[in-house]
């Protein structure tokens, strides 16, 4: 099964938070907690996802709802069109999610490209300076701004489009530039364009892994597949 960007990417999101909020809180949090999760298709050919804690300590129904929670709440139907619900029972969370069929394609057999060794000695990269982050998506971008600056950044400046990003450069020259290739209905061609002009590294970042034609002059930059870790940055980042 092979799952489109942006429901990978909201997946991974939602997914992100009730892992954390698991390891802190719930079934994992102790000894003797587990966590089952399954997932088949329904009727409409849609994808259910459920989430079973079992064994945790007794589980708190939350008295406001924070960033994580919203998140959880509100992703899959905000940005996939499709269904979230969270069932705080004492025995442990239950939490079920239906991603539309638009959303992923079957697929007889997909090949995963194991991990090499070659990465594994290699120390992590460091930035220095201001940062240019263009992202058309908030969420992410506060993610990534926060690794960012864990790698070293001084200061991020953020843009979510085009415009937006040749105005900033116009202000100050970044060190280094962390470029989604498609935001919206345009690409980051022309800021990429204007960095290699200013002398400034550059790396793009995308959901869309092959699909994707870089324009010859690009293609020497790192490509950093979303959602990114800070693992992903620092590897690519050290090669741009």
């Amino acid at each position: 099964m092979l799952i489109a960007p942006q429901g990978f990417l909201t997946l991974a999101l939602v997914v992100h938070e009730l892992l954390t909020n698991a390891v802190k809180y719930g079934a994992l949090s102790g000894e003797s907690g587990q966590l089952v999760i399954a997932w088949d298709l329904d009727a409409d050919g849609n994808l259910p996802l459920n989430w079973h804690e079992i064994g945790g300590p007794p589980v708190v129904v939350p008295t406001k709802r924070g960033f994580g929670s919203t998140i959880i709440y509100r992703m899959v139907p905000h940005e996939l069109g499709g269904d979230a619900a969270i069932d705080y029972a004492p025995g442990g969370l239950l939490a079920r999610f239906v991603i539309p069929a638009k959303h992923f394609e079957l697929v007889g057999n997909t090949e995963i490209e194991p991990l090499g060794n070659h990465h594994h000695a290699r120390q992590e990269a460091r930035l220095d300076g201001t940062v240019l982050l263009v992202e058309d998506n908030m969420i992410i971008a506060l993610e990534a701004e926060d690794m960012l600056l864990a790698l070293g950044a001084r200061n991020v400046l953020f843009a979510s489009n085009v415009a937006q990003a040749l105005r900033l450069l116009t202000i100050e020259t970044p060190s280094f530039a962390l470029l989604d290739i498609n935001l919206g209905s345009e690409m980051s061609w022309p800021i990429a364009a204007r960095l290699r002009e200013l002398g400034v590294r550059y790396a793009f970042a995308t959901g869309y892994s092959n699909q994707i034609d870089v324009p010859l002059e690009h293609r020497s930059a790192p490509i950093i597949s979303k959602p990114y870790t800070r693992d992903s940055l620092s590897r690519e980042i050290s090669d741009s």
